[in-house]
């Protein structure tokens, strides 16, 4: 009998610094429950890989958000785009990037994402409150990571941004 597929990420699978970081974020968001972790950080967790990425969605006020997180730290927010909602929190070794969806809702912005193992998310707050979050995972991506396949997570994500292509060989 094969071994049923991972559909949850455990807090414990995360580096220490990775979920201090995350308890700070989570702190500075106050009330809000929409945050996600997104990407890089939930695909390294589940193959047991360092992170080295730590990317937030919300739905919208990522820029306000980073502010409050870098703050909380001590660290300094940058603007990414600020068209987009996209920022940074930078500082003594410490990279945490804050996103706006790029979509209306969380399974359509993990859609327009490079590569479906980068399209997973779970919620901080739940993680973060019950030590384990289910994964949402609108294309394939856990399959993918467990096939260790590299496929694009739609049609169009290459054509919108052909430097996506270079990130596959780093994957």
């Amino acid at each position: 009998m094969a071994p049923r597929p991972v559909r949850e990420l455990r807090l414990d699978r995360l580096p220490p610094a990775t979920v201090a970081l995350l308890r700070a974020a989570h702190a500075a968001g106050g009330r809000r429950r929409d945050v996600v972790l997104v990407g890089g950080a939930v695909r390294d967790a589940l193959a047991g890989r360092p992170v080295a990425d730590v990317d937030l969605a919300v739905p919208r006020g990522a820029l306000p958000l980073t502010e409050r997180i870098a703050e909380r730290l001590g660290a300094t927010p940058v603007v990414l785009d600020a068209e987009r909602g996209a920022g940074r929190v930078a500082g003594s070794g410490l990279q945490l990037d804050v996103n706006d969806f790029r979509a209306a809702t969380l399974e359509a912005d993990l859609a327009e994402r490079d590569y479906t193992v980068n399209a997973l998310a779970v919620s901080l707050h739940v993680l973060l409150s019950r030590g384990r979050a289910p994964i949402v995972d609108p294309t394939g991506g856990l399959a993918d990571l467990k096939a260790r396949r590299l496929r694009p997570s739609g049609p169009r994500v290459l054509l919108d941004d052909p430097l996506r292509a270079l990130r596959a060989v780093r994957l």
